[in-house]
């Protein structure tokens, strides 16, 4: 004997929330880009609205356009090469590389600069998409020189992985003192003119520059400063800066639209910007800030140094004994800290949005340190680097670039 139960019951409605109440939440998340990611894999209704260009520049404003710190560069031998500061950047190919082979010149815009040691190239990387652009150096540039060079997208944000990429290569020459400049263009895929200018005894060094406006700025070996003009491709001399303090001084935005430096005297961070005057001139303003008052009494007693700025989120590095604080700048609220961190000046801090790829798969973000193996262009190319060991599973080979010479081994 068996009962009839009749058909099944139907599952319970499902409530669909509106794509406007959805999107409110969604941009909500947290600024890491790992959050956008994994809401972008729920389904594919999610995945069209966050990958949306009105989505993510709404997504941008709400965050203030600040994008967050992902970690760090070091070209410091007995450090990594690069730090993840965040549990949800799982950290990429870039922490297996030696120094031998690679160091880091900039970063700005989701990019960093890297230059190679072994062949004259330089490298433009996006950590989290694994993007990758390789450019010989100028043929002007001199052996005996000393350079530096900054990287930047045209549209000046780090959202857009397709828009045009700048890098702006700065050197001097050792002999007679002749400090030139010239733009590379990842549109065009060449070197611009050189621009140069004469300075005496004094010559550019490898320390972080920095954006304002659409002017560049380097830091001398001499205290002073110069900038590159992007819209007219010019170098120009600024005045020296008023205190050296012991040669860690970086260079930074400031208010109106100037430049500014800071540096560390004794326990207390020294901001100093310049103000325009009646008379024409352009002196200097400083701004005195306790660590005492900021990061607690015993900072006083370990001697505090500024080891670097994030220049997209507007955030100091700050080492005491084998902590770092990181400071932001606009509110003076948010510390954070990390110990056994030992680092010295200066450290290139990474910062990115979420940007959307045509390969999902190709993102190196994870909380998860087995994610590395998630990213077969980097991987594939560290497991071609001369002494590693690494290899992953079924990897096929990255598509050659055309810069590249047939055969020759790269670091990256």
């Amino acid at each position: 004997f068996r009962y009839n139960l009749g058909p099944p019951c139907p599952p319970p409605h499902i409530q669909i929330l509106p794509d406007d109440l959805l999107v409110e939440i969604l941009m909500r998340l947290p600024p890491e880009p790992i959050y956008l990611f994994r809401a972008s894999h729920v389904c594919k209704h999610w995945r069209s609205l966050i990958h949306d260009a009105r989505f993510l520049c709404r997504f941008h404003e709400f965050h203030r356009g600040t994008p967050p710190v992902l970690g760090f560069f070091s070209n410091q031998p007995s450090f990594p090469f690069f730090v993840s500061i965040t549990n949800t950047f799982a950290g990429s190919a870039v922490g297996k590389i030696d120094h031998d082979y690679l160091s880091v010149l900039d970063c700005r815009h989701g990019r960093a600069l890297l230059k190679c040691k072994c062949c004259n190239e330089l490298l433009v990387l996006d950590l989290v998409t694994g993007d990758t652009i390789w450019l010989p150096y100028p043929t002007q540039l001199p052996k005996q020189a000393t350079y530096n060079g900054a990287v930047l997208c045209v549209a000046g944000h780090d959202n857009c992985h397709s828009c045009p990429v700048l890098v702006v290569l700065v050197f001097s020459n050792k002999v007679d003192f002749i400090t030139a400049g010239c733009v590379y263009s990842s549109e065009t895929g060449v070197w611009g003119e050189i621009t140069s200018i004469h300075m005496p005894d004094s010559f550019v060094v490898p320390l972080p520059t920095v954006l304002v406006g659409n002017t560049l700025y380097w830091l001398l070996d001499n205290d002073h400063i110069i900038q590159f003009d992007l819209d007219k491709h010019r170098l120009d001399l600024i005045e020296e800066v008023p205190h050296s303090y012991c040669k860690q001084v970086i260079i930074m935005p400031a208010e109106d639209g100037l430049v500014g430096f800071a540096g560390v005297d004794g326990s207390s961070l020294h901001l100093w910007s310049r103000v325009g005057s009646i008379d024409g001139g352009v002196p200097w303003t400083r701004r005195i800030i306790d660590f005492e008052e900021l990061l607690g009494p015993e900072t006083s007693l370990c001697h505090p140094l500024l080891v670097g700025y994030a220049e997209d989120a507007d955030v100091i590095f700050i080492c005491a004994d084998t902590s770092v604080y990181m400071i932001h700048l606009k509110s003076m609220m948010k510390i954070e800290r990390w110990n056994e961190l030992d680092i010295v000046f200066p450290i290139f801090p990474y910062t990115r949005f979420y940007s959307p790829v045509k390969a999902l798969g190709a993102y190196c973000l994870a909380a998860e340190p087995s994610s590395f193996s998630a990213v077969p262009s980097l991987a594939y190319s560290v497991s071609r680097m001369p002494g590693s060991r690494s290899t992953l599973a079924g990897e096929r080979p990255r598509r050659r670039h055309a810069l590249q010479p047939a055969g020759e081994r790269r670091p990256w």
